[in-house]
């Protein structure tokens, strides 16, 4: 009996750890889209730096900068969608992971408890068969 109810302990803490470990793989996105946005502006400015510095005049600087900014936007933009879309489908993936826990868990509990009342059926039988 105390062994069965190890297992079930056990088996319900691998599942807590494997949904902390999708809701962990789900902020390293949000991490890793971060970091990707930040190298890009970085270099993306760098590169406009260099070009600055070597324009020839007002108008060219002008274009360079408008060019600049309409980049920006753009970047911008793309990266807000990834952002939603991770957003959106983070509480949808944590919600399923923590429902399939809950149900293993509650078929864990009912499993064992089956078991222990198979065993206290058993124990009664057999007790009551003796003289």
């Amino acid at each position: 009996m105390v062994d069965a109810n190890l297992k079930v302990a056990d088996e319900a803490l691998d599942r807590g750890n494997e949904a902390v470990s999708k809701t962990t793989a789900t902020l390293q996105s949000f991490a890793t889209e971060c970091a990707a946005m930040s190298r890009q502006s970085l270099d993306h400015a760098t590169e406009t730096a260099e070009k600055l510095r070597q324009a020839r005049g007002v108008t060219e600087m002008l274009a360079i900068q408008t060019q600049y900014v309409r980049e920006c936007f753009e970047n911008f933009t793309q990266h807000s969608r990834r952002f939603a879309e991770l957003l959106a489908a983070m509480p949808i993936e944590m919600g399923k992971t923590y429902s399939d826990i809950w149900s293993k868990n509650i078929d864990s509990v009912v499993d064992a408890s089956r078991q222990a009342t198979d065993q206290a059926a058993s124990n009664v039988e057999k007790f009551t068969k003796t003289p």
